[in-house]
């Protein structure tokens, strides 16, 4: 019977809750085995004897009723639930399960009879009037369940005292409308529950229809009360849940307004915002700040943090051309020309460092800025070994091997045990591995997979993996001399020379093991080029020649990217995260991948599930 598996969880707490303090029998733990294992009929006789022997025992009371239902045998189950409300006349929950006996026996007004009866007779008792509702609960009758709740509220003559679990059972019983109105009724009289109701409120964000009934009742409660803040906020929290950014601005700019608070709220969405991605939504907040003034305490935080989001937009989001790199460097430049190069400002002068390093391939003047960065006085010592491991990188791109090398080591010896350290242990493994020395490479990447920054963990982890697959092959290593050559290469951005080295490969090594590899560099190396069609092809290519090897799954992943973000084929993404949840469950693509095609497909929260559990 369904309701007996919607009880399990209850019965579970009541084993530890209400089981007589004596040790328990022999005969109470066979009874709870067969009751697990859904032999009913005979758990039945023995809660039989349990109950008679321990006639006040509400729990083998529960238990024996129970049973009595799941085998059918009403006529018993009338019998106990009877004889139980003689002995306690004062618990109505009784007559509740009495009610859901004559209900099971067809007995429909002799049902409803007992669960009027036990509602109409409530005391003003809060203990009384949930031990009540909760029964009905645990029949899957809400109905009456909302009803007992309703009345207590009456009762105790607080309107608002069972909002909490009258807004539960409203979604138990999909009345949306009554569901948010409770919880918001709930927030209300008790502010300091409003992270609680948003919890309750986020397993419901997936249901558009949820969402649409949500705002709707908060505009209308914001225009009726708008000295109340907890609503606006309330708001704003589901625009930012949903990514609607600029939805969200318009109610914040309000609330800064009214509140004169200095764009502190702004600040925050800005930075939100940006992190999501949403750079152009992100932009205006910190322009709207900026606006303010110098007066502002938030103005230079602003400027500063508004050039990083533009700088994120034209590198990660758009086709950019040499002028946008150009003009950013410019505007970079004149904000340090009107604010100094000072410890305010080294954050940004590390963004400038990094477009020209990276971008402009100006590695003097990055140089010359960490350099500089590193000198400050106040900066703190942590954001100075970020920098550090900056110019390291940048000696790298110059094949100062030596330099660079220093530097990771500086770091690693100052921050041993942080995640800093850890980076710094990391690239001068791959510094070990660029250079052909493969065995102390390997040692250093056994050190770091235990790792406690799962993104060094696995770095370390591949890395060790591939070494150890391309050369447990034979004794010759020049085929990986020549591949690690070649990443360097990659990494220096001197991706024509790579390619030389990736065709020496193929040309003398034909069928080699690291085919793949090769071909998944050169996708890499199509998409640094932004030529996003060649990419396309190699990664298909590789799902199909080698579609058992461990690349696989990488290549169905960076291809459904592609597509998705860069070809504008959402179906064809759509298919290749499916292919990944379906058929390369183990990958570590395969959570990212699932999130990404329910999004593709536009599922509500049900569906989602749905999908998750088939095979």
């Amino acid at each position: 019977m369904q309701f007996i598996k919607n009880i399990s969880a209850v019965i579970l707490f009541l084993i530890a809750a209400q089981v007589i303090s004596a040790q328990p029998n022999q005969d109470h733990l066979l009874a709870q085995q067969y009751y697990q294992n859904g032999e009913y009929d005979k758990a039945a006789e023995l809660y039989s004897s349990l109950f008679d022997q321990n006639s006040s025992s509400g729990y083998y009371y529960q238990q024996y009723l129970y049973c009595l239902l799941a085998i059918e045998n009403f006529d018993d189950a009338h019998k106990v639930v009877k004889k139980q409300i003689k002995k306690n006349d004062k618990q109505l929950n009784y007559l509740v399960d009495l009610g859901f006996v004559y209900q099971k026996q067809n007995k429909p007004d002799d049902a409803e009879d007992q669960f009027a009866d036990a509602i109409k007779d409530l005391p003003a008792e809060e203990n009384m009037i949930r031990t009540v509702a909760n029964s009905f609960v645990t029949y899957q009758l809400y109905p009456f369940a909302i009803e007992t709740y309703r009345e207590g509220n009456k009762l105790l003559r607080d309107d608002y005292k069972f909002s909490f679990e009258l807004a539960g059972l409203y979604e138990q019983a999909n009345d949306v409308k009554n569901a948010i109105s409770s919880y918001l009724d709930y927030m209300n009289q008790r502010p300091e529950t409003e992270q609680g109701v948003k919890n309750q409120l986020a397993r419901s964000l997936e249901k558009s229809l949820f969402v649409a009934e949500l705002k709707s009742q908060l505009y209308e409660r914001i225009q009726k009360d708008e000295s109340n803040i907890l609503y606006a906020e309330l708001l704003i929290w589901v625009f930012i849940q949903k990514k609607d950014f600029a939805a969200a601005f318009i109610q914040i700019k309000a609330l800064d307004k009214r509140l004169k608070e200095n764009g502190y709220r702004v600040m925050d969405l800005a930075r939100a915002a940006s992190s999501e991605g949403f750079f152009d939504d992100a932009i205006a907040a910190y322009d709207y700040v900026i606006k303010k003034g110098n007066d502002s305490p938030y103005f230079l935080a602003a400027k500063q943090e508004q050039l990083n989001a533009l700088k994120s937009k034209i590198t990660l989001t758009t086709e950019f051309t040499s002028d946008d790199i150009l003009e950013l460097k410019a505007q970079f430049e004149d904000f340090l020309i009107t604010f100094g190069k000072n410890k305010q400002t080294a954050r940004t002068m590390r963004d400038l460092a990094n477009l020209n390093a990276f971008y402009l391939n100006d590695l003097n003047t990055a140089d010359t800025l960490l350099m500089q960065i590193i000198k400050l006085p106040g900066v703190d010592k942590s954001f100075i070994a970020e920098c550090k491991l900056d110019l390291g990188d940048c000696f790298l791109m110059q094949n100062l091997i030596w330099d660079a090398t220093l530097l990771y080591s500086q770091v690693d010896l100052d921050f041993k045990d942080a995640p800093i350290g850890e980076m710094a242990r990391y690239k001068n493994a791959k510094l070990s591995y660029y250079n052909g020395d493969f065995e102390w490479a390997q040692t250093q990447l056994d050190a770091l997979k235990a790792s406690t920054t799962e993104l060094i963990s696995n770095d370390a982890i591949n890395l060790s993996v591939f070494i150890i697959d391309n050369l447990g092959l034979d004794t010759i290593t020049r085929a990986m001399l020549l591949f690690a050559k070649s990443d360097l290469l990659i990494f220096q951005n001197r991706l024509d020379e790579a390619a030389i080295f990736l065709d020496s490969i193929n040309t003398e090594f034909a069928d080699h093991a690291l085919t793949d590899d090769i071909m998944m560099t050169r996708a890499r190396m199509a998409e640094m080029k932004r030529d996003y069609t060649s990419a396309s092809l190699l990664y298909a290519e590789v799902m199909t020649k080698f579609a058992d090897d461990l690349n696989a799954d990488d290549a169905i992943f960076r291809l459904a990217e592609l597509c998705e973000t860069k070809l504008n084929d959402l179906e064809r993404a759509k298919l290749l995260y499916e292919d990944l949840v379906l058929n390369h469950s183990d990958s570590i693509y395969s959570v990212e991948a699932s999130k990404r095609y329910r999004l593709l497909r536009g599922d509500d929260i049900e569906d989602a599930e749905e999908f998750m559990k088939s095979p």
